[in-house]
């Protein structure tokens, strides 16, 4: 269970029953702490953990277009490569695969081989600088998620470039999804009753926090959820009538 599930309960622990109509004022602690418990349920999602999204709506918020294994891939480029470019050409995609080797090009730029649908159609996954660093820590064998997108299709090979974890990927994408964040706040987007309500109590709850709050760093960690528990009453009480203001009233006609 990570951030946003973990949270919506902390905010459980802060409101109670009422309705209102208010609109919050938007705030960029608010905004920014969405976006980062979004970040962090986007990313338990596409690794099948336990979130409150979706994998279609986890794809949504990333503008992700799809999933594919590399061995998949090789083989749609190699039965149409006309069809595969339509599908994956210059588009972010999650690629999961099996690293064969790591290799260095004649320009010295660090690259990954991995698993193809034989061993004559691999895909290789070339890194900006920004990312080369995340090839250190990995090793012949392993089992890798990357976002990416396809550049060519050369002799058989797959070439994948602007390669990343899907974390730093998602630290891009921050400005995109504070504005999904705001738009749900008010009330231009949805997500779905329960996910509305949820990124509704977190951003009340990362305006209403202390600037140096451990939350503003990890809001999935255990200090941060320390944190949340032991906000002051006075804080508790605020953050309890605000969350409070924001649902909608209920539509229903008295008996």
């Amino acid at each position: 269970m990570r951030t946003i599930t973990v949270l919506f309960v902390s905010a459980a622990l802060l409101v109670g029953c009422g309705g209102g109509d208010s609109k919050p004022k938007l705030d960029e602690n608010g905004l920014n702490f969405i976006a980062e418990g979004l970040r962090d349920d986007v990313n338990v999602a596409m690794q099948d953990g336990k979130s409150t999204l979706t994998k279609k709506q986890a794809l949504e918020i990333s503008g992700i277009q799809g999933i594919v294994s590399t061995t998949q891939l090789a083989k749609e480029y190699d039965a149409n490569e006309v069809s595969a470019d339509e599908k994956y050409k210059k588009k972010p995609i999650i690629v999961n695969g099996r690293v064969q080797s790591i290799n260095k090009d004649f320009m010295d730029k660090p690259y990954l081989v991995l698993s193809g649908s034989n061993m004559f159609q691999t895909v290789q996954a070339k890194f900006d600088k920004a990312n080369t660093s995340e090839l250190s820590s990995m090793k012949k064998g392993q089992n890798v998620q990357l976002v990416c997108q396809v550049d060519n299709y050369v002799i058989g090979s797959v070439m994948l470039g602007d390669c990343q974890n899907l974390n730093s990927y998602l630290v891009r994408q921050k400005d995109k999804i504070k504005s999904l964040g705001s738009d749900i706040v008010l009330g231009k987007q949805s997500m779905g009753e329960k996910n509305d309500e949820t990124i509704r109590s977190l951003y009340i709850i990362g305006k209403n926090l202390p600037l140096d709050s451990p939350c503003h760093a990890d809001i999935a960690s255990k200090e941060c959820q320390s944190a949340l528990k032991n906000l002051p009453e006075e804080v508790k009480a605020k953050v309890k009538a605000e969350i409070d203001a924001a649902k909608p009233k209920s539509t229903e006609k008295p008996s």
